[in-house]
């Protein structure tokens, strides 16, 4: 069997897979990415150091990062989502995850739209499904999401939530999955209990959340996590 000699200067084979293994992940980050005009917050980060596959790496490591610009004179620049209640900027000729078209980009990558079709409780998830393939009832899971989803609840209007009490403060959404939620986010200042099953179903309003009667018909909000 004939024995080919390897060049000296070819990289062993355990080198060329690390190598592989750092680079792969800031080419995927850098792909997400599309050149656009976005509402941002404050800023998370500027280091002249990082390339332009780094800058875009970062970003996709921080939950909070909603943009990322790099250039020669400056490096790499990174800004937060825009949350409820802070000064907004809007960043031009920036990288953003691309948004559906009317979804607003809330905490931990999560897109959120509202859909003004009322429709009862037991409805929503098909209605989700039919203005995106990817949406899902919104389910708050932390205070910004909150936050946020107050926001489609405002002047007065409730908007359903994926959310249904089952017994005593259990709750769980439009799967069946438990959810624990906090006191703070009820407008009542602490979790519903259970009353009747007709009243399980939770609404968001500007205030917070609140139950619902299911038969009830309301506007619903959707999300997409979007990596």
């Amino acid at each position: 069997m004939a024995v080919v000699a390897r060049s000296p200067f070819a990289p062993p084979l355990l080198l060329v897979l690390l190598l592989l293994a750092l680079w792969t992940p800031a080419r995927a980050a850098s792909v997400l990415y599309q050149r656009d005009s976005v509402e941002c917050g404050a800023e998370l980060l500027v280091s002249p150091a990082l390339s332009r596959l780094q800058c875009a790496a970062s970003c996709l490591q921080q939950s909070g990062c909603a943009a990322w610009r790099h250039t020669s004179s400056s490096g790499c620049t990174l800004w937060s989502v825009a949350g409820t209640g802070q000064g907004t900027q809007l960043q031009t000729d920036v990288y953003a995850i691309p948004l559906p078209t009317g979804y607003v980009l809330g905490p931990d990558r999560i897109a959120y739209t509202m859909v003004a079709t009322g429709v009862i409780w037991s409805g929503i998830q098909a209605g989700c499904s039919a203005n995106d393939s990817r949406a899902t009832p919104a389910v708050p899971t932390t205070d910004a999401s909150v936050e946020l989803l107050k926001t489609f609840g405002a002047q007065d209007m409730y908007v359903f939530m994926g959310l249904q009490c089952t017994t005593g403060t259990s709750y769980v959404d439009y799967t069946g999955s438990g959810v624990a939620l906090k006191a703070a986010w009820f407008a009542s200042g602490a979790v519903d209990p259970f009353t009747t099953a007709d009243r399980s179903c939770v609404s968001m309003r500007s205030t917070g959340l609140h139950h619902h009667t299911c038969t009830h018909t309301h506007r619903f909000v959707c999300q997409i996590q979007l990596a």
